[in-house]
């Protein structure tokens, strides 16, 4: 076992179930490795049931608020990893971006190492400042993997440097390596899914109306017994997903229940075949195509989405005020997005980039670094 301890450091908060499964998929790697000491790390302190959920995954989920100092001290020696989500964007948190800025010095002065693993990157136009503090995080990076082709795109524009020896890599959420099989349970009736993305921060709002009507008109076309409404994000969804589920209970026709889930365990229940998966949620839409499930994507301008879709075949549709999107065209594209392979194929080829070794820190900073410079 490896004693050095390994700091993760979240792009986003756990509340949000498509970083604490990213940060989960990467605890269990490390155990792989060899790690035996590592700590999760995000801003505000974990729920409890979070942090009963990384410790049986063989981690520690810590809050830094109110715990700066004691984590400074930890950081000495330490290998840090920075992982995921949009991590490299204007809008991270002040407080945050300069505490990492800390402890990547801390750890890299005192013979430990810092890695960048399968994040995004946003754009860094509006802060002149922030892009200078991420281009120091960056070149101080021993390995750095990027988790899509638009993302190492801005890495060019905005810090050629350092996307000189950084690789391509996918989403973490496709390295996990216990996903199981997508084999529908037996007696399970078809179910739509709806898993909206409402974030001020990034600009995603919701016209929750037009979801609702979508939501139904789905569910009829896909003879669903019923229509769950997940909030990814328990402080950012739940409002817009209290208002969804009201307004596709007012219809009457299907049966609508909405799904608050404390930790990420049980989202392998939730995505399963049979279900059509409608979201503007890039995990959502990840964990539906893994699980061989139909998935449409809501455009809502966020740039993740497109990409996404255009990769694995899935339909877009836009549900602005004044367009009206063709209901029967989306379902039948969704079907035939994974009837014809071109889904599956896409999961195949990202799962193969998430578990190559850019998502590894298993070697030398010296070695990684020198193989990161390789074409």
């Amino acid at each position: 076992m490896i004693e050095t301890r390994l700091q993760l450091y979240c792009a986003g908060e756990l509340r949000n179930l498509g970083d604490a499964l990213i940060a989960e998929t990467l605890v269990r790697r490390f155990r792989k490795d060899g790690f035996s000491c590592i700590e999760v790390l995000s801003w505000r302190e974990p729920s409890a049931e979070m942090k009963e959920h990384f410790a049986a995954a063989g981690a520690l989920a810590i809050g830094l608020e109110g715990r700066v100092w004691t984590n400074l001290r930890a950081a000495a020696g330490a290998r840090v990893v920075l992982a995921g989500g949009n991590a490299v964007r204007d809008t991270v948190g002040l407080r945050w971006l300069l505490h990492l800025l800390a402890v990547v010095a801390i750890a890299t002065l005192t013979g430990g190492a810092a890695h960048a693993l399968g994040v995004g990157v946003a754009a860094a136009r509006k802060h002149r400042w922030k892009r200078g503090v991420w281009d120091w995080l960056l070149r101080a990076m021993d390995t750095i993997s990027v988790r899509d082709a638009g993302s190492l795109e801005r890495l060019h524009l905005h810090w050629p440097a350092v996307a000189a020896r950084a690789r391509l890599s996918a989403d973490v959420v496709y390295g996990r390596e216990e996903w199981p099989a997508a084999v529908t349970p037996a007696g399970m009736a078809a179910r739509v899914l709806v898993a909206p993305a409402s974030d001020a921060m990034e600009s995603r709002q919701i016209q929750s109306e037009r979801w609702a009507a979508l939501a139904v008109d789905l569910a009829h076309l896909h003879g669903a017994s019923e229509i769950l409404v997940l909030a990814h994000d328990v402080e950012l969804d739940r409002a817009v997903c209290e208002r969804l589920t009201a307004q596709i209970g007012r219809d009457g026709r299907i049966p609508v229940r909405q799904i608050d889930l404390p930790t990420p365990a049980l989202l392998d229940s939730i995505y399963r075949p049979g279900t059509l998966v409608l979201s503007s949620r890039l995990h959502a839409l990840i964990l539906g195509t893994m699980a061989a499930a139909p998935v449409i994507v809501v455009s809502d301008g966020d740039t993740k989405i497109v990409p996404f879709a255009e990769a694995c075949g899935a339909p877009i549709v836009c549900l602005a005020a004044g367009d009206d999107p063709d209901v029967g065209a989306a379902y039948a594209n969704a079907v035939r997005s994974v009837s014809c392979g071109r889904q599956a194929r896409s999961v195949s080829h990202m799962r193969r980039l998430a578990l190559s070794d850019g998502l590894s820190i298993r070697q030398a900073p010296s070695e990684r670094v020198q193989d990161a410079a390789q074409p």
